[in-house]
């Protein structure tokens, strides 16, 4: 009799991991109750699966296969439940210090810079080096690049994990611990000790820019390092709603490519298998280095050495083995991968692929060979991700089947064009020779992918939620890694689709008539957009007159696409012409509320520009919003409101200490910041909710927003 699963113990030893993990997760952020349950249960399926049910069964073999299962459930549960104390425990509770670091990268913001500071050295209440990593915003300074050591004296804020009711991975994954804000002329550079990975990136960087610029050179430095912070944000977005901003993280599209080149030109030279993997992982590693050893490129050097170490053992490859593996090696070394949406995934994609490709290739039985397969690789991988890109983006693109289809192996063409030019280029001092052809067709390919409004292929705003469970047990089901009959397997697979798509109507229909404020904080915008079933309200409390509304946009991902109601508060400065003109291209505009006296001037120049749009002045009184109460106070820099019962009070300019409200009043919940101190922030009256440093690198997994759910 055929076994229903076949018994792989990598993989199970994997999977096990894998669920101590996120038990230890569950205990410490999430429901003790619920893991307690989860414990159970895999208690309960080792009993079920290992339960002798023969004479002769070898009893000693399943008790060792069960001791190893219940060995790595623990071992993974305490590796997480340690980098997570470890990392609370790092705290320097905003003392003050003198503080000593090396640059290990830099990107820009909205108001100048973002440095990446390792190797810190403190000396204050803590002395001597830190574990951990920090972020500076700071002006601009032309001087500051990778590898200088710079000092300066700071108070550093403690970076928490819980953000937005989620578990921040990016900052324990990157070991963002610490933030604080500096003026230029407050850090001084005392040294440059470039490693060689930093040094080879800044070559990179160097010879790129000698003979690119602009997109052309953000593009080509974001392709061949992964770093996409001199790519302009509406580039980035294009790319990202096409589908294929994958090729700007590094990771095995890269990393494979790399080694299935190098491992040509050595087959070429008659080197054995082993000789090769020998050559190709360091290789790969130092790749990996340069790119500044980002969790993608070490997952994707890790999977492409494990798979090749496979290969030449002469055993049939067996991919599910091989994925187990690699999640293990990456997984014991960063437990807190398992949450990070790069690892989810680079592992959901690839398993989709080796799972799923088979079933769909007969399926498309019609058309040649070849074209089915690529199409059942592309379609195979994009359906693995849908659930993952819901939850963490807010949508997915179905132009992006079609994307990766063509764009693909365009850019595994300008990858190694680009590895050979920046050689070429650098080495003999004539990259704008060697970059000219590049630079046209990179031009081209942005052209491409910018030029088309990819808004019409996106479906988002809802979420599978926790029934996307149910969606990957159809997936599993429908592959040929569980050996059911036809009509079971057709049964299984309708039932989990039922109970998926009737679990995400339910849950995006309660989360449809759920009240709620989305709080959006950068260095040139201080806004919230009250969500209601009936209309949409948009308050701004502060906005600089150099401002970006790409942070706004990504309301879009939850489904407002009208604002009913925008509200300027008082420390709105800017002309209503230019605001309104940017943010009616993500949003239908109906009516504007300003504070003060009526400006005829002003309001005669929207009704011509912007009929729709009807704009009204008010003092300190209640604002004709239909879905809730408000009202101006303190000369417009307060808006005080009562939304499902509760009471809001949203500040503009002035910090929380800062004695300028004199009320008895008991607010339920308090939300604004100071732009120009990066400070932004939402509270309770009870405890603080969610607090941050506005421009922190978490935007992939929140969307860069706070929310507040006047349910809970």
């Amino acid at each position: 009799m055929e076994r229903l699963v076949n018994f792989r113990l990598i993989l199970f030893i994997a999977v096990s991991f894998c669920l101590g993990i996120f038990c230890a997760f569950l205990f410490l952020f999430s429901s003790i109750f619920y893991g307690i349950i989860l414990s159970i249960l895999f208690v309960t399926a080792l009993v079920l699966y290992f339960i002798p049910y023969k004479r002769g069964d070898k009893l000693k073999i399943k008790a060792v296969f069960s001791f190893l299962l219940v060995l790595f459930f623990v071992f993974g549960a305490f590796n997480f439940n340690f980098a997570i104390k470890d990392f609370e425990k790092a705290d320097l509770n905003g003392h003050a210090y003198s503080v000593v670091g090396k640059v290990k990268e830099i990107a820009n913001t909205d108001l100048g810079i973002r440095v990446l500071l390792g190797d810190i050295e403190v000396d204050g209440n803590v002395k001597g080096k830190l574990k951990y990593n920090a972020y500076l915003y700071l002006s601009k300074n032309t001087n500051i690049e990778m590898g200088k050591v710079i000092s300066f004296n700071t108070s550093f804020s403690d970076n928490k994990l819980i953000y937005e009711g989620r578990f921040s991975a990016t900052t324990l994954l990157r070991k963002i611990k610490y933030t604080a804000t500096l003026y230029e002329e407050e850090v001084k550079i005392i040294d440059n000790r470039p490693n060689i990975f930093e040094k080879t990136n800044l070559f990179i960087k160097n010879t790129l820019s000698n003979g690119l610029s602009g997109d052309e050179f953000g593009v080509a430095y974001a392709l061949l390092t992964g770093h996409s912070e001199f790519m302009g944000d509406d580039t980035l977005t294009s790319y990202r709603k096409a589908g294929v901003a994958h090729i700007f993280a590094v990771s095995g599209l890269h990393i494979g490519f790399l080694a299935t080149a190098i491992g040509f030109l050595l087959a070429k030279f008659r080197v054995n298998r082993l000789l090769r993997v020998i050559i190709i992982f360091p290789i790969l590693l130092f790749y990996s280095g340069v790119c500044g050893f980002s969790a993608s490129s070490i997952r994707a050097t890790i999977m492409v050495t494990v798979s090749l170490l496979v290969a030449i053992t002469g055993e049939r490859y067996d991919g599910l083995t091989s994925i187990a593996i690699s999640a293990l090696i990456v997984l014991i070394y960063s437990p807190v991968q398992l949450f990070y949406v790069g690892f989810q995934l680079s592992f959901t994609v690839v398993l989709g692929m080796m799972i799923l490709s088979k079933p769909i290739s007969r399926l498309l039985h019609f058309l040649p060979n070849k074209l089915a397969t690529v199409l059942s690789t592309v379609l195979s991988a994009q359906v693995s991700a849908i659930p993952i890109s819901l939850y963490t983006f807010g949508w997915f693109s179905f132009i992006s089947i079609i994307a990766n289809l063509v764009f693909i192996p365009i850019v595994s063409a300008i990858f190694v064009i680009l590895i050979i030019s920046v050689l070429i280029g650098g080495a003999f001092n004539i990259a704008t020779i060697v970059l000219f052809p590049v630079k046209y067709v990179l031009m081209l390919v942005n052209y491409c992918i910018t030029i088309l409004d990819y808004d019409i292929f996106i479906v988002g705003g809802f979420t599978l939620s926790v029934f996307s469970v149910f969606y990957y047990v159809a997936i599993i089901i429908a592959s040929d890694i569980i050996n059911f009959r036809k009509i079971a397997k057709i049964v299984s697979i309708l039932l989990s689709v039922v109970i998926c798509l009737v679990g995400t109507v339910w849950v995006n229909f309660k989360e449809y008539n759920t009240t709620k404020a989305y709080v959006i904080g950068t260095g040139t915008i201080s806004a919230t957009m009250i969500y209601t079933p009936s209309e949409n309200t948009l308050i701004v409390s502060d906005l600089n007159y150099v401002f970006n509304i790409s942070r706004l946009k990504r309301i879009n991902n939850f489904g407002i696409t009208k604002i009913d109601n925008v509200i300027l508060m008082n420390g709105y400065n800017v002309d209503a012409q230019v605001f309104l003109t940017k943010l009616r291209t993500c949003f239908a505009l109906d009516k504007v509320f300003y504070y003060g006296e009526k400006n005829e001037n002003q309001e005669n120049i929207i009704d011509k520009s912007f009929p729709e749009i009807k704009m009204y002045s008010f003092f300190d009184e209640k604002l004709p919003i239909n879905s809730f109460e408000c009202a101006y106070l303190y000369d417009g820099r307060i808006l005080d409101c009562e939304i499902e019962d509760k009471s809001v009070l949203i500040f503009s300019v002035p910090s929380l200490d800062e004695p300028f409200v004199n009320t008895d009043k008991n607010y339920d919940l308090i939300i604004g910041g100071k732009l120009y101190e990066r400070i932004f922030a939402v509270y309770s009256a009870k405890d603080k909710i969610s607090y941050r440093r506005s421009i922190t690198n978490i935007d992939a997994e929140t969307n860069g927003n706070l929310t507040y759910k006047f349910d809970q």
